[in-house]
């Protein structure tokens, strides 16, 4: 099976800071970003400006409320990268 990344999403897999992919990770738990922040140390604004950059990329999406959102199947398809 291939992964079909394009290479901006593995570069960008590349530079994620530990914070970030922990925050990725935590989603798969089904653990909601806000709840993920706070475990792992994550400053709100940091949590919320990182859902939107991964709801640009599609790797996630939200209701009317960023930081309560789920990983689209495209987002699951880069954690599981993340764990390679």
């Amino acid at each position: 099976m291939t992964d079909n990344l394009t290479q901006s999403e593995r570069d960008a897999i590349m530079h994620m800071k530990p914070g970030e992919a922990g925050l990725l990770r935590a989603l798969t738990e089904g653990i909601k970003p806000r709840d993920a922040g706070e475990r792992l140390g994550i400053h709100w604004k940091r949590v919320e400006k990182l859902c939107w950059k991964w709801a640009d990329r599609g790797w996630y999406e939200y209701g009317t409320t960023a930081d309560l959102g789920w990983l689209t199947p495209r987002g699951n398809v880069v954690v599981q990268q993340l764990s390679r």
